[in-house]
């Protein structure tokens, strides 16, 4: 159960509905992350 849960976060980062925009650059990440991978800073204030 553990795994096909897992694989459904991962396939669920790929739909737009849970794809977070950095604020400061616009970069696509996953809501999960606290700081984007793009610029570094923290994608909530």
């Amino acid at each position: 159960f553990l795994p096909l849960l897992l694989v459904g976060v991962v396939l669920g980062v790929r739909n737009d509905d849970v794809v977070l925009h950095c604020p400061h650059c616009g970069t696509r990440t996953t809501p999960l992350a606290r700081t984007c991978t793009a610029c570094s800073r923290p994608l909530r204030p």
